[in-house]
């Protein structure tokens, strides 16, 4: 347990908000990395980006559940 739980709730729901609009980016970046591919690859570079970004959704739900968990304790 975290000696400052209310703090460390706050902390982690700022991580889930900011994962969460990092997410919103992806139909931009469809519209500026579609059909480019990476130099070294060859990979499309869209579709690089996607799977980055979705694995990190993951982390987002966990930081909001930690959020959230944190803040009925304190």
């Amino acid at each position: 347990m975290s000696p400052r739980p209310a703090l460390e709730a706050q902390t982690l729901n700022n991580l889930a908000f900011c994962s969460w609009m990092h997410l919103l980016e992806l139909p931009k970046l469809k519209q500026n990395l579609e059909g480019k591919l990476d130099e070294t690859t060859g990979e499309d570079l869209y579709q690089i980006e996607q799977k980055r970004i979705l694995k990190e959704e993951s982390f987002t739900l966990s930081y909001l559940l930690q959020s959230i968990e944190l803040g009925e304790k304190s």
